[in-house]
């Protein structure tokens, strides 16, 4: 049985269902909010932690038990999961490509000059022919 959160309660890491990655971040990073009239803070405890920085493992851990408690029991994480939220969340395509992009650009102007080359070749050839 799963226990259910009051509608009061100003934890939003508890009341938030959505996506394991909210729960990660909130862990890493901490959470200010403004609830009502009440402020609402909980520590981060990633390396700029305050108290004792957690490791990925360790988040995974309390975010399956969250999950487990408070939200979605099917969904799991885990600690590479943890590390690519610590990263800053996956990388955009352009980003994981950027260090082929100056080869890449090489490789088609070598191409580009080669196809050039056969096609001045083969006019040179047919006009002396």
């Amino acid at each position: 049985m799963h226990r259910q959160q009051s509608p009061s309660c100003p934890l939003p890491l508890l009341r938030t269902t959505s996506l394991k990655v909210n729960k990660q971040g909130a862990i890493l990073y901490g959470v200010e909010r403004k609830v009502g009239d009440e402020d609402v803070l909980m520590p981060r405890f990633d390396s700029l932690s305050y108290v004792n920085p957690l490791t990925n493992e360790q988040i995974a851990k309390i975010s399956n038990y969250v999950l487990e408690q408070y939200g979605s029991p099917g969904v799991q994480v885990t600690p590479q999961d943890v590390a690519v939220a610590r990263d800053g969340g996956p990388k955009p395509l352009l980003a994981r490509m950027q260090p082929y992009i100056i080869p890449l650009i090489g490789l088609f102007a070598l191409i580009i000059l080669l196809l050039l080359g056969v096609i001045i070749q083969r006019r040179r050839y047919k006009n002396k022919g």
